[in-house]
């Protein structure tokens, strides 16, 4: 299928970024919520530049990409962010994400999912994710979705300056959806993600998105991520947050 040749060379790019040494799973609920059948798609792209007294400029480029048929969805989605202040870079992270959902009864659904990201302000060189999990939908209207999920993943993960570790860490999610009369789009999703063996070891991903159709298919975009760790590597933040507005165009 062609979004996942599109997956693919994505995939290969960041393994290529990554070249120069912890993001959220990539919000894709407003897509799912979609019924029909078949592939749907989108792009988005966002930037910001500045001059002057202060200069700086940041470019995110987001793929997302479904496939649903019958009680069968795979997802293919990927990320990247790249930034820059008074010409030294200080942003540089990416990801790219693979999810297979089926829908086994009228309310519940099961999910395999694989991962693999880098961050370089956060010392994140690679971490791979390959997990499971079961998503409940609690309400679907014509204007309000609401689902939250319940899973764990493995995760290999290596940070600069240090040795590779590999943890189990769990992985509960809260999505919600909301259409209005006037065309506008809110999509929400929230994680709590704490290590198995030491629940306060945990991380908290927030990614919010609200769109505005221009066009048939191309929407302003307005997002908000944020991103906490309850433990750090030395010398990094326990939190990451990024306001931005972009154009979306979905095929």
């Amino acid at each position: 299928m062609k979004f996942f040749k599109c997956f693919f060379v994505l995939l290969c790019a960041l393994i290529f970024l990554r070249s120069a040494p912890s993001s959220a799973f990539i919000n894709v609920e407003s897509l799912r919520t979609n019924p029909e059948e078949g592939y749907q798609g989108s792009v988005s792209l966002s930037g910001l530049l500045q001059s002057g007294n202060t200069e700086k400029k940041l470019v995110s480029f987001d793929t997302l990409n479904r496939y649903l048929t019958g009680d069968h969805e795979i997802l293919a989605l990927g990320n990247y962010k790249y930034g820059e202040s008074f010409r030294t870079k200080d942003t540089h992270n990416g990801s790219a994400h693979l999810r297979y959902a089926r829908h086994l009864w009228e309310y519940f659904f099961a999910e395999v999912f694989a991962q693999v990201e880098f961050n370089e302000f956060r010392s994140l060189i690679e971490r791979d994710l390959l997990g499971v999990a079961a998503r409940m939908r609690w309400f679907q209207g014509e204007h309000l979705s609401l689902f939250n999920g319940v899973g764990m993943f493995g995760e290999k993960e290596q940070l600069k300056g240090q040795d590779g570790t590999t943890d189990l860490r769990g992985n509960l999610y809260l999505s919600l959806v909301s259409k209005f009369s006037t065309g506008l789009k809110f999509s929400m999703i929230g994680y709590f993600q704490p290590l198995m063996n030491e629940l306060s070891d945990h991380r908290i991903n927030l990614d919010a998105d609200l769109e505005n159709p221009l066009a048939k298919n191309l929407n302003l975009i307005l997002s908000y991520d944020y991103h906490f760790d309850s433990r750090p590597v030395p010398g990094v933040t326990k939190y990451d947050s990024l306001l931005k507005v972009g154009l979306r165009l979905n095929f």
